[in-house]
């Protein structure tokens, strides 16, 4: 099956025939993989900075129709990082298809000091870095290590390989 136009000049009285009902309900079936329920893959997500640092995986959950992807997730870090080194996020739950962009909203929130809305950057097929306005990864500029309560929340949409 495939998304139909549907007819969209009904008038008051008229009524709707048997081939424009399965239309409408070949229709929802081509839509209902978005109202799926999302996948939890928490404790696969880890935090890397210059080595891989301790996280809880607040929230992590995905969401595939077909080649399209949406991951939404929070993560608490719970170990000190490295100062002057990009923050990654890798293990995604479907690899990306190489060389398209990952689009969403993101924020970084460093506890003892502030928060950075970022913008997401593929790494690899399987890995996310976030970059700051300056367009450096966050981590390296503004070089600061990730630290116990800091917070990565991010929403992010790509194609899958």
């Amino acid at each position: 099956m495939a998304w139909t136009a549907p007819k969209t000049d009904f008038a008051p009285g008229d009524i709707l025939n048997a081939a424009q009902m399965n239309a409408i309900g070949d229709n929802l079936v081509e839509l209902s993989p978005f109202f799926a329920a999302w996948t939890s893959w928490a404790g696969t997500l880890q935090v890397f900075q210059n080595a891989d640092r301790t996280s809880i995986n607040t929230y992590a959950n995905y969401l595939q129709v077909g080649k399209l992807v949406i991951v939404s997730a929070s993560i608490t870090i719970t170990a000190t990082g490295s100062a002057g080194s990009r923050i990654e996020v890798r293990g995604l739950p479907v690899a990306s298809a190489t060389n398209v962009p990952i689009n969403g909203s993101r924020f970084y929130l460093d506890a003892g000091t502030a928060g950075y809305p970022v913008a997401v950057q593929d790494v690899s097929t399987t890995s996310l870095a976030f970059a700051y306005d300056t367009q450096a990864f966050i981590g390296q500029s503004p070089s600061f290590a990730t630290a116990n309560g800091d917070t990565l929340n991010f929403t992010v949409m790509y194609e899958a390989a």
